[in-house]
């Protein structure tokens, strides 16, 4: 699958074809094309992929990001 292509439906919020897309991708790919992106787009895209199977390595990349948004807010918190 072409990465610009899909940074390209993300950019553009066409997440009915990216979901078409993500799910004739491998999960490196796409823990790989999550990785730079914000928590809240990442959720999405995660959550359209949680029906998956074996999808360890999207996981890893979402609970990092969640841990980190949840330290910035308990700093900004505080």
């Amino acid at each position: 699958m072409d990465k610009q292509e899909l940074e390209k439906l993300i950019k553009e919020k066409e997440y009915l074809f990216l979901k078409e897309k993500l799910e004739k991708t491998n999960e490196v790919d796409i823990a790989e094309l999550l990785e730079p992106l914000d928590i809240h787009t990442t959720l999405l895209i995660f959550r359209m992929l949680a029906q998956r199977c074996g999808c360890r390595g999207v996981c890893r990349v979402f609970c990092r990001k969640t841990e980190k948004t949840l330290s910035v807010w308990q700093q900004t918190k505080n």
